[in-house]
């Protein structure tokens, strides 16, 4: 894999770290807590872009 296609792999899975924790930030913004639907969703939201991140990570070690 070139160098150009590895920095993005490391861009996008740098990214979705961010989109967690702004995800995390939006569930808060309207009240100040997160409620039980909110929670659910962020739980999902959090294993599908891990799952999506350890994806990545094995590509770049291939």
């Amino acid at each position: 894999m070139n160098a150009y296609m590895q920095m993005s792999i490391k861009a996008c899975i740098g990214y979705l770290d961010s989109f967690k924790q702004g995800m995390k930030v939006a569930a808060m913004k309207d009240d100040g807590v997160i409620n039980r639907d909110e929670e659910k969703l962020l739980k999902r939201l959090n294993k599908a872009t891990e799952r999506y991140q350890r994806e990545l990570s094995d590509l770049l070690e291939d």
